[in-house]
């Protein structure tokens, strides 16, 4: 590899690790009352959106550390009889299953709750893609919809191999950024939604 790629690459890495730590610092500041107020906008604009009303199913993750919060997300959803998804990390990859109740959500990786595994209740033996909508989370995104997760890729890996799903990522206005260096095995959500707007 030339000289001049890797150099790009690694500053591209280190504004990556950059805007991941303000961000983080910058979310671990709000009060969770402040939190609770914006993450109830969020689920208002979500439950609204024409690709949640036409799902069956819904991939959501569970939030941890100032996430956009989904736990009522989720009992609200399965109160509209759609079947409500979590992800559960194994190995370099996450799998999702399916949860009827947030009791069920009895594990835990690295401080995040995930269901325990059970064939039977995973997402990719059981439903249709087609009629599925997948709840993303992140770090920081830009106005391009770029997006800037943990480092650990887990959803692009999952999304490059489900390409036919739709996606809607969830943030707080903080967390919107001018810009976010991205790689082509970025996958960017097909819409952001903040307490404030659409993207």
């Amino acid at each position: 590899m030339k000289t001049e790629v890797l150099q790009i690459l690694v500053k591209s890495m280190e504004t990556k690790e950059q805007i991941r730590k303000n961000i983080l610092s910058i979310r671990s500041q709000i009060p969770i009352n402040e939190l609770i107020e914006k993450s109830n906008k969020i689920q208002n604009r979500l439950f609204a959106l024409k690709k949640f009303l036409e799902a069956d199913n819904i991939l959501f993750y569970a939030d941890y550390n100032h996430e956009v919060i989904t736990h009522q997300m989720m009992i609200s959803t399965l109160s509209c009889k759609k079947s409500v998804y979590c992800p559960k990390v194994c190995g370099d990859q996450i799998l999702f299953y399916k949860i009827r109740q947030l009791e069920e959500l009895k594990g835990f990786y690295k401080g995040i709750q995930e269901p325990l595994e059970c064939p039977e209740l995973n997402f990719a033996m059981n439903h249709q893609k087609d009629k599925s909508l997948v709840i993303m989370p992140g770090v920081a995104f830009d106005q391009k919809r770029n997006r800037l997760g943990y480092g650990k890729g887990y959803y692009d890996k999952f999304l490059s191999n489900n390409a036919a799903l739709d996606t809607v990522a969830l943030a707080l206005e903080c967390q919107i950024v001018e810009h976010i260096p991205a790689t082509e095995f970025d996958i960017r959500p097909d819409c952001i939604i903040t307490e404030d707007r659409l993207i």
